[in-house]
């Protein structure tokens, strides 16, 4: 994994999001289930 990603959990949803910021912008690599099977996670 990156260096500069970084992940975000959503309090009302069972969600992640992994993103990392470039510059001025928000690069969303992933909306992920927490509920779902973890290795799944960075597969691509």
């Amino acid at each position: 994994m990156r260096k500069n990603v970084r992940q975000a959990a959503l309090k009302r949803f069972p969600y992640v999001i992994v993103y990392e910021i470039i510059k001025a912008e928000v690069v969303v690599f992933a909306v992920f289930h927490t509920r779902r099977n973890s290795k799944l996670k960075f597969k691509g």
